[in-house]
């Protein structure tokens, strides 16, 4: 991929290991029923639970249809399409996570090609029902959402190669511009040399894996058109499992092929609109004014954070939809009498309150795995370019450029490094030896944010440079530190 940016690879393993660090609590996101399973498919395989519950959110949504949506006002209604992305290494189980959903889906297409067939018995024209594609061109997109009433998801276990298809139009072609109003349902007009074709209205769904390494990358490269904000990431930490480890789903364990159907059957006529109850509406009103302060407390060059923020307003109302469709699938499935209760599309408080709290995981996901916030420069200094060694604590400084990267608070504290404060060794301290750092160049600091009970919480760290990466200015800074430079280089 063309995204080229300056980072080494500490400080991408750096950006990896503090979004692996922050960790989702599925019983807040997902309710008892639907948590169950997601853990009976993840247990099958030894993967993470996330491996699992990102795709199926995708795949869910796109049975939604493209005629669904969900009413936050009467001018404002979101489409359920979500592109969600899983980062994960190689050999971390990406494709056979994939595979516990594409197995079920084939047998969707043929039970609904079959009666299709059967009500269409004198009509020779091909009607069969395609409904996910993997890798694919432009014009292979188009044709399939065309012949496939404009729904298709996509599953990928290697979505970088997207990306780099999508690189090659950032020069003047429109195919990357189209390409990213999908996620709004836009139609498509796509021109051939003897004629024109049109997708009057799209419903396309992403479910995918990619290497930690290309997301860092990117979201640390120019963002020019929001790219990465249309998309939801997450990073599982790694986890390798035992073979006497690995459960197979318990008996009864509801089929995803019933759970798909129930979704599609109930969304198959057209024209259905989501609707936020009182007290849900109640929530997302809270939640989008609070979206609105943090991205006021932003420094107008975080811009790439503001378009996070901005974009997680419409995000969480198409999730709390989707969650709700779920549960409700779910629960016509697993209930044993032949009463089936009238599907809702009043979305309860606790949905929104789910939502809210996964994209406020995936916020901090982005956060952590992008840019640092900027820092303006103290309103007391005129150039931090200036800053040198003899206005700051050389000793302590010199002991902290001698620990290996990535460097947390916790491994300042308990180095006693920093200046002892009232019997005790405050965080304070530490960071603002980090800042002494950054100041000199020789360092970055990432920040991720985490929760601690209620209350939000910054997690820093500090990724040094390579020696390779430093101009003659930085190394004489070292030079008269007296930093061993092979501890340095760790």
């Amino acid at each position: 991929m063309s995204h080229t940016t300056s980072l080494s690879l500490a400080q991408i393993d750096a950006h990896v290991f503090a979004a692996q660090a922050i960790s989702l609590d599925m019983s807040k996101v997902a309710t008892g029923p639907l948590n169950k399973l997601i853990t009976a498919h993840a247990n099958a395989i030894g993967s993470p639970s996330e491996f699992i519950f990102f795709p199926l959110l995708s795949i869910a949504a796109h049975f939604t249809g493209p005629s669904t949506r969900v009413m936050i006002n009467k001018d404002w209604l979101e489409p359920l399409i979500l592109w969600n992305v899983v980062l994960a290494d190689k050999g971390q189980k990406k494709s056979p996570a994939l595979n516990r959903f594409v197995k079920p889906i084939q047998q969707l297409e043929v039970d609904l090609n079959d009666a299709d067939d059967a009500r269409n018995d004198d009509d020779e024209e091909n009607h069969s029902r395609q409904i996910y594609i993997e890798h694919f061109s432009m014009e292979e997109l188009h044709y399939t959402l065309k012949r496939n009433d404009g729904r298709v998801v996509g599953l990928y276990d290697e979505i970088s190669l997207l990306y780099e298809q999508l690189d090659k139009y950032k020069s003047g072609n429109s195919d990357r511009k189209t390409f990213l109003s999908l996620i709004n349902g836009s139609p498509w007009r796509r021109n051939f040399r003897t004629s024109n074709s049109i997708v009057p209205c799209t419903h396309f769904n992403i479910a995918g894996f990619v290497q930690p390494d290309v997301i860092v990358n990117l979201l640390h490269s120019n963002d020019y058109d929001g790219f990465c904000d249309r998309q939801l990431f997450v990073c599982p930490p790694e986890q390798d499992v035992d073979y006497d480890d690995i459960i197979q789903p318990p008996e009864g364990t509801p089929d995803l092929k019933d759970l798909f159907r129930a979704i599609d059957e109930n969304h198959s006529s057209s024209n259905h609109n989501y609707t936020l109850s009182n007290d849900a509406h109640e929530e997302f009103v809270s939640f989008h004014d609070q979206l609105n302060e943090r991205k006021r407390n932003q420094h107008r060059r975080d811009k790439d954070r503001k378009s996070i923020l901005s974009k997680a307003k419409g995000q969480v109302a198409r999730l709390a939809a989707v969650l709700f469709a779920l549960d409700q699938a779910l629960a016509l499935v697993i209930k044993e009498t032949d009463d089936q209760p009238s599907w809702l599309f009043e979305i309860p408080r606790e949905f929104m309150e789910r939502a809210i709290h996964l994209i406020e995981f995936c916020i901090a996901q982005k956060f952590a795995l992008g840019k640092p916030a900027f820092k303006p420069p103290p309103a007391n200094t005129t150039n931090t370019d200036n800053c040198q060694p003899q206005e700051i604590d050389k000793h302590r400084v010199k002991r902290l450029l001698e620990l290996p990267s990535p460097i947390s608070v916790t491994h300042i504290t308990q180095r006693h490094i920093q200046k002892r404060v009232d019997n005790k060794y405050r965080k304070e301290e530490a960071e603002a030896l980090m800042e002494h750092v950054l100041q000199l160049k020789l360092g970055e600091i990432v920040t991720a944010e985490y929760q601690a009970g209620k209350q939000k919480r910054e997690k820093k760290t500090l990724v040094k440079r390579k020696i390779d990466d430093l101009d003659e200015e930085q190394k004489n800074i070292l030079k008269r530190l007296k930093v061993d430079l092979e501890k340095f280089n760790q």
